[in-house]
């Protein structure tokens, strides 16, 4: 449980770092994409143009084009100063990546967070210990499974799950047969 709590910790971490990186644009990155992609506005203002909308989220993040200063020599051997305008290609590809990666974190911190409340469930209500571990192993019988976890403790339920999620059906249920017959109840 502690594991998960870190790892919920990190992905929490990671997207303030992003967040504060990003000035504070990428915690609603997300949504604003959703949102702006599917605003009917986008399409009736813009129609073809609205990858360079300005209210779209992903050029407002990542300018796609920027004014730049080219120094070239002239014809004349003199340096020449000409305002142009420059396409910034991996911002485009950037905008996809960050894009990603919002999900990618919005989901692992899902999971991670509901595999953590599954697990602090099943350490302090051991009946629901008892039952998962009995619906997993439905081939065993379920009085001597529910024998060994009376006595037993987290730990105990944690490596009898594991054991019947990693070993043969006969082999778990020789095993907990002998664990009920050589264990002191």
């Amino acid at each position: 449980m502690f594991c998960e709590f870190l790892a919920l910790i990190n992905v929490g971490a990671q997207f303030l770092i992003l967040d504060r990186f990003f000035g504070g644009y990428f915690m609603t990155y997300g949504v604003d994409v959703i949102n702006y992609a599917l605003s009917p506005e986008v399409y009736t203002v813009y129609e073809n143009a609205t990858l360079d909308a300005p209210n779209n989220p992903m050029v407002m993040l990542f300018p796609r084009v920027t004014k730049c200063i080219l120094r070239m020599y002239g014809k004349t051997s003199q340096i020449e100063v000409f305002d142009i305008l420059c396409i910034m290609t991996l911002n485009i590809i950037n905008e996809k990546f960050f894009l990603f990666l919002w999900f990618w974190f919005l989901l692992l911190m899902a999971l991670t967070a509901l595999e953590l409340m599954k697990n602090i469930i099943f350490f302090f209500l051991p009946f629901i210990r008892a039952c998962a571990l009995v619906m997993h192993t439905s081939f065993v019988d379920q009085r001597k499974i529910r024998m060994i976890l009376r006595k037993g403790s987290f730990g105990d339920w944690f490596l009898l799950d594991l054991l019947s999620l990693n070993l043969d059906e006969t082999f778990y249920t020789e095993f907990i047969s002998k664990l009920t017959r050589e264990l002191p109840f």
